[in-house]
């Protein structure tokens, strides 16, 4: 081989070690979303293939797009490993024969020789049947053993820490769908909270709730790859935990007595609630839907849809023996105003992780009302 072209495809194999150990640097270690140079783009690409080859299969989609996730961690692994070796590849080819030689006969000089000596270089520290010959030679079977072992610790505890974060989510998730009665209505969680009226000794949840929920948002900072995990049950998706502790927070500010339950308005676990699920929601569109729901404005109907959940909410609350807002339009009015800041991302966000609005939003999904039926009147 040429001088020039060995220099050329050392050159080449030295960037693509600089280029996936800093991409490991900035997925694992500076835990933060989007700025991954790799991982990003593949983790988009195998979702998207497992979302389009999934369509035709309606029964089995669900079951399929859960491999999404693991396969995904699969392919990053990978190629951080795969792309590492073939990188050293290059750096050891144009050396075999003379400064990388073979322990005994005449030494291979092909490509899959230089794999071969790359990867027992960097895996099994060394041991193989080619040797070094020169001090540069020697020095890069130094470093390839640290680089190999340093990829392979990193990426062993970033799975850990993955499914570590994946079981809080779940169990968040399973938590409030639990707290609201199965039902995943924010009606029922907070009927629940403040059952016979008292939201004291329910305030205590929600406060815990909402530093839950926070957990949940730097969770998928540290590791993003947790966005495309997705469960069979809706209950278990980020829209829909999401969703929960919106509608709640939200219901919260409108839809009590403002004498008796003025408190809980401005009380710091409403407030972290909310912003924390607005946060984790804005985030994720603008890392992975970017400007999907910018623009989204609900039509009328969508609005008067908003307004009879609203009243039916307020049924449910004085079933449970507490003191709703006197004024109910004003209420149902203000409720909508808030949730349509919000909801854009929820609609935006469960169809990208194959979910129909209904699945993460039951309390909607039985609201059709006709053209020319008027909003329910208060009691």
């Amino acid at each position: 081989m040429p001088a020039a072209l060995a220099r050329i495809e050392q050159i080449v194999g030295l960037i693509v070690i600089f280029g996936v150990l800093l991409d490991v640097f900035l997925t694992v270690l500076y835990a933060r979303m989007g700025y991954s140079i790799f991982a990003d783009f593949l983790a988009q690409l195998v979702w998207s293939g497992v979302f389009h080859l999934s369509r035709p299969f309606p029964k089995k989609r669900p079951l399929m797009l859960s491999f999404g996730g693991p396969l995904i961690v699969v392919v990053v692994l990978a190629f951080w490993i795969s792309a590492v070796i073939c990188g050293s590849a290059m750096i050891f080819h144009p050396e075999l024969g003379t400064a990388v030689r073979s322990s005994s006969g005449e030494t291979p000089r092909d490509f899959f020789t230089a794999l071969y000596a790359s990867g027992t270089s960097m895996i099994t520290l060394g041991t193989g049947s080619l040797e070094p010959h020169t001090p540069a030679s020697r020095l890069l079977y130094v470093f390839n053993p640290v680089i190999g072992m340093s990829i392979m610790t990193l990426t062993i505890t970033y799975v850990v820490e993955i499914y570590n974060a994946l079981h809080d989510r779940n169990t968040l998730a399973l938590k409030l769908h639990l707290m609201s009665g199965k039902t995943g209505d924010a009606a029922d969680l907070m009927a629940g909270l403040g059952s016979g009226g008292d939201f004291g000794p329910g305030y205590s949840q929600l406060a815990e709730v909402a530093a839950e929920i926070v957990s949940l948002k730097e969770s998928h900072n540290f590791y993003p790859v947790l966005f495309y995990f997705r469960f069979r049950d809706a209950l278990y998706s980020v829209s829909a935990v999401s969703l929960l502790a919106l509608d709640t927070a939200t219901l919260l500010t409108t839809a009590l007595n403002e004498k008796r339950y003025g408190w809980l308005k401005g009380a710091s676990a409403v407030i972290t609630l909310r912003e924390a699920a607005a946060l984790l929601i804005n985030t994720l569109e603008q890392t992975f839907l970017p400007k999907r729901a910018a623009g989204q404005v609900p039509d009328e109907q969508e609005m008067r849809r908003w307004r009879v959940r609203y009243f039916a909410a307020l049924r449910r609350l004085q079933d449970a023996d507490i003191e709703t807002r006197t004024d109910e339009h004003a209420g149902a009015q203000e409720y909508a105003q808030m949730r349509r800041r919000w909801n854009p991302y929820i609609r935006t966000l469960a169809p990208a992780m194959g979910f129909s609005i209904d699945e993460v939003d039951p309390a909607l999904r039985e609201i059709r009302l006709p053209d020319d039926q008027p909003d329910p009147q208060p009691r």
